[in-house]
C-alpha cells in the first residue's frame, strides 16, 4: 500500500438497524486527500443494494425513530467552524431538514420511545461573552488543569446539557444546567425518565470520576444513583431495569468496567465479573456498548487479545461467545430478539464491511473496499508470542514480500492502556509497503489481557527499567529470532 492510496479505501461505522429488520443505515468515512479531510457521509442498505442516502460531508450518528419513518442524524455544516446539528431525513422522500441552531452543536441525539421527542446533548458557552470576536481576543484565563481534549480543542469555557427536541414542532427546552457537562443520554421504555453521567466533583479537574443520574423526562430534579466511580454507560433494559457499567472507585482505576443493576433505592448489584474491557473505545462507538434483548440478556463487543468479539450476558453474568474471529468488531445492533443483527468489522487486510448474522451465518452486505483490496499488495501479519521476565507478550510482525533481509521497524502504541491488534491499520501497510518489517507487541500497561497485565507498570515508571519499557526493549531480539528476515 502507498501513501497516495490512503484516500482509496472507506471505512463503515454506526451500522444501525432499521426496525423492519431489513434496511440498514450507516456511516462510511473516506480521507479525501486534496482537502484534507475526512468525508462522513450516511449510507442505506435497502435490503438489496448499498447506497448513498445523504450527499453532506460531515454527517454521522443516523438513528431510526421507533416507527422507521424518520432518520435522525449530525450535520455539519460547509463552513470550517461548523458545529454539528440535529437534522432529519424522511424514509418516504424529502430532503434532510437540520432543526437546531446550537452555538457549540449537538454531540449525541437519542429518540424517545414513542418518537415524539429527540434527546440532544448540546454544547454551550459559560464564559459570559456574547461576541465570539470579543471571545477571541481576550486573553484565556485557566482556572483548573483540564482545560483542553484531543479532539475537541479548549473546553475550559464550555458546557454539555441535555435538552429535548418535539420532533414535529421542533420545539427545545433545556432540562439539565449548571458548571457540570453531562453525556451518554438515553431513554426508559415508557419515557419518563433519562439516564446520563456526569462528573460533578469538586475534584473533577483532577480525578476524572463520575456517576450515573437519572431526571425526569419533563425536566425536574436529577438524582446520582450510582456512587462515584468510573462509568462508561448506563441504559435501561426492555422491562424498566436501569443498568451501568463501570467500577466504583475513589480514583482512577484500570480495573475492567463491571456491568451492575441498579436499584430505584440506590443499591448496586453488581452482574459480572469480567476479566476483560467491554464497550471498547477505540474506535468509539456507540454501538459497542451494552444492547438489551427483549428478554433481558445483554450483547456487548469485548475486547480480548487483539480482538474485538461480541458476547451475550444473561441474568448469571456469564459471557457466552457470539461472534469472535481474529478481527474487530466495531459495532453490533441486534434484533429486538436476539435471532439476528448487523455489524461493522475489520481486520488486517480489510478497512471492514457491514456484515448481516442470522444467528448461525453471517452475510457480507457491502462492498465497499472489493476494487482497494483486489488493486493492492496488502500485507497478511504473522502473529507470535515471547517471554519477557516470565510474561507472555502479545504481537504481530509484517513482512514485505519476497526472502531478503528487511529493516526492522519497532512501533509502540499510545495510551498505553489500549491495544495493536486484528484490525486494519493503514500505517502498517504503508510501512511494510516501503520496505520494512514492522513489529507491533501489547506490552505490559496494554489493555486487552486482564487487570494484572494493564496495571503492572503502575507506580514503576520511575525505575530503570519498568516493565513495559523491558518488554518493549526485548520485542525486536524476539521477534528477529522467530522471523529470520528481520534485521535489527
Amino acid at each position: 500500500m502507498r501513501p497516495d492510496q490512503l484516500g482509496d479505501f472507506r471505512v463503515p461505522s454506526d451500522a444501525y438497524l432499521h426496525p423492519d429488520g431489513e434496511r440498514v443505515v450507516f456511516i462510511v468515512t473516506q480521507l479525501d486527500l486534496d482537502a484534507d479531510e475526512y468525508v462522513r457521509q450516511l449510507w442505506l442498505w435497502d435490503g438489496t443494494n448499498a447506497r448513498p442516502l445523504t450527499a453532506g460531508r460531515a454527517d454521522s450518528n443516523p438513528r431510526w425513530s421507533p416507527d422507521g419513518r424518520t432518520l435522525a442524524f449530525l450535520r455539519k455544516g460547509p463552513q470550517d467552524d461548523a458545529k454539528a446539528q440535529l437534522a432529519l431525513i424522511p424514509l418516504d422522500g424529502g430532503e434532510a431538514e437540520t432543526i437546531t441552531d446550537f452555538e457549540l452543536g449537538v454531540s449525541e441525539i437519542a429518540w424517545s420511545p414513542d418518537g415524539t421527542k429527540i434527546a440532544v446533548v448540546a454544547g454551550e458557552y459559560v464564559d459570559g461573552i456574547d461576541d465570539d470576536d470579543e471571545r477571541q481576543r481576550r486573553p484565556r484565563r485557566i482556572g483548573h488543569p483540564s482545560f483542553r481534549y484531543d479532539n475537541k480543542g479548549w473546553t475550559y469555557d464550555r458546557r454539555s446539557h441535555v435538552w429535548i427536541i418535539d420532533a414535529t414542532t421542533h420545539e427545545s427546552f433545556q432540562i439539565t444546567s449548571g458548571d457540570c457537562s453531562e453525556t451518554s443520554v438515553r431513554w426508559s421504555p415508557d419515557g419518563s425518565v433519562l439516564t446520563y453521567l456526569s462528573a460533578t466533583g469538586e475534584d473533577r479537574w483532577v480525578n476524572p470520576l463520575n456517576q450515573v443520574f437519572t431526571i425526569p423526562a419533563t425536566g425536574g430534579e436529577a438524582h446520582a444513583v450510582t456512587p462515584k466511580g468510573s462509568w462508561s454507560w448506563s441504559g435501561f433494559a426492555p422491562a424498566g431495569t436501569l443498568y451501568a457499567l463501570g467500577t466504583v472507585t475513589e480514583r482512577a482505576t484500570l480495573r475492567p468496567s463491571q456491568i451492575h443493576r441498579v436499584t430505584w433505592d440506590g443499591a448496586l448489584d453488581q452482574v459480572t465479573d469480567l476479566d476483560r474491557n467491554i464497550n471498547p473505545q477505540h474506535p468509539p462507538s456507540a454501538l459497542a456498548s451494552p444492547q438489551f434483548l427483549s428478554d433481558g440478556t445483554i450483547m456487548c463487543v469485548m475486547e480480548d487479545r487483539g480482538a474485538y468479539r461480541v458476547v451475550s450476558i444473561g441474568s448469571d453474568g456469564v459471557p457466552t461467545d457470539v461472534v469472535g474471529g481474529n478481527r474487530l468488531i466495531t459495532g453490533w445492533c441486534p434484533s429486538n430478539d436476539g435471532s439476528m443483527a448487523v455489524f461493522t468489522a475489520t481486520s488486517p487486510t480489510s478497512p471492514g464491511e457491514v456484515i448481516r448474522w442470522d444467528g448461525e451465518t453471517e452475510t457480507v452486505l457491502t462492498s465497499l473496499n472489493e476494487s482497494f483490496i483486489d488493486g493492492t499488495d496488502l500485507i497478511e501479519p504473522e502473529e507470535f508470542t515471547f517471554d519477557s521476565d516470565g510474561h507472555e507478550i502479545h504481537g504481530w510482525v509484517y513482512l514485505p514480500p519476497g526472502d531478503e533481509s528487511v529493516p526492522l521497524l519497532l512501533n509502540i502504541h499510545g495510551g498505553p492502556a489500549t491495544q495493536y491488534g486484528w484490525g486494519f491499520f493503514d500505517e502498517f501497510q504503508v510501512y511494510a509497503a516501503a520496505g520494512y518489517g514492522v513489529v507491533a507487541i501489547n506490552p505490559r500497561g496494554s489493555s486487552g489481557y486482564g487487570y494484572d497485565h494493564v496495571s503492572a507498570p503502575c507506580g514503576r515508571w520511575s525505575e530503570e527499567m519498568p516493565p513495559d519499557m523491558a518488554d518493549l526493549m526485548a520485542a525486536p531480539l524476539a521477534a528477529s529470532e522467530r522471523f529470520s528476515r528481520l534485521d535489527v
